[in-house]
């Protein structure tokens, strides 16, 4: 399931981990996921939420949750 933190932060758990997409200044948006202990990997940025989707299916809808075309 995918919460909606803020306006422009979502999150979702899936596999153990916990991923955190949010709007960036730099990119359109970026995603970081972290394990359930505490370990973060560096961010990685997407063009649209379109290819966040294509890249993980877990994020399915996440365009139309966040409004974006």
């Amino acid at each position: 399931m995918i919460t909606q933190i803020d306006k422009d932060t979502f999150e979702t758990v899936y596999r153990g981990r916990i991923y955190t997409l949010c709007r960036s200044c730099s990119y359109a948006w970026s995603m970081w996921n972290k394990t359930i202990n505490g370990r973060t990997n560096p961010p990685k940025p997407f063009d649209s939420l379109a290819d966040v989707e294509k890249h993980y299916k877990h994020w399915k809808g996440i365009a139309l949750l966040a409004g974006e075309k």
